[in-house]
């Protein structure tokens, strides 16, 4: 299984969103795949999830060391909506 660190994705979310405004091809591609993930992709939904556990594990990790008592069952991220 792959690993994703908080800060891949921080530098991927950058990259990629500096190439949607730079780059026509790349936007509607972009629009392509989000389009497959609403429409439930098994593939995408996978990376997605992954996504957002690694998101919510370092949320979890910022509380710890806060003692607050939040745990990820507190939590619902905005992208779990749909």
């Amino acid at each position: 299984a792959q690993t994703a660190e908080l800060a891949d994705l921080e530098k991927f979310y950058q990259r990629a969103s500096q190439k949607f405004k730079n780059d026509t091809g790349f936007a509607e591609k972009a629009r392509g795949y989000v389009v497959r993930l609403q429409s439930g992709d098994p593939a995408l939904k996978k990376l997605w999830e992954v996504f957002i556990q690694t998101s919510m594990d370092h949320g979890q990790n910022v509380y710890d060391k806060l003692n607050i008592t939040l745990t990820q069952q507190d939590a619902m991220p905005e992208s779990r909506y749909n």
